[in-house]
């Protein structure tokens, strides 16, 4: 038997890397999905060899600048919307103002 694996094992060993198992973990299921006898060092020797903690951080750091700009965007919108809501409050009170009192409210003011 080759000691060799199959590039589909390797990417498949990546894909579990680059979704946060651990070597020992990626190790693991590819000895069983292969019943070959993987270890947590070839694991970690495919991971240097090709490059994918540079891909992990890049791709995290891909997912931390999107979370970021959610995050802004419903901060404007919430902004906003207080924004709105204290102008609706402002003007019912405005409103208010403009409305002429009730009887009792007048004759308090005549009476005086």
């Amino acid at each position: 038997m080759s000691k060799r694996y199959a590039l589909e094992t390797i990417a498949a060993a990546k894909e579990l890397y680059l979704q946060g198992q651990s070597f020992r973990d990626v190790a693991r299921e590819i000895s069983s999905r292969t019943g070959r006898q993987a270890s947590a060092a070839l694991i970690f020797k495919w991971s240097e060899r090709y490059g994918w903690p540079e891909e992990k951080a890049a791709l995290e750091a891909r997912a931390l600048a999107r979370v970021s700009d959610e995050t802004e965007e419903l901060r404007e919108k919430a902004m906003v919307d207080t924004v709105r809501n204290q102008v609706a409050a402002y003007r019912t009170l405005w409103e208010r103002a403009d409305e002429p009192r009730d009887h009792a409210s007048q004759r308090r003011h005549c009476d005086g």
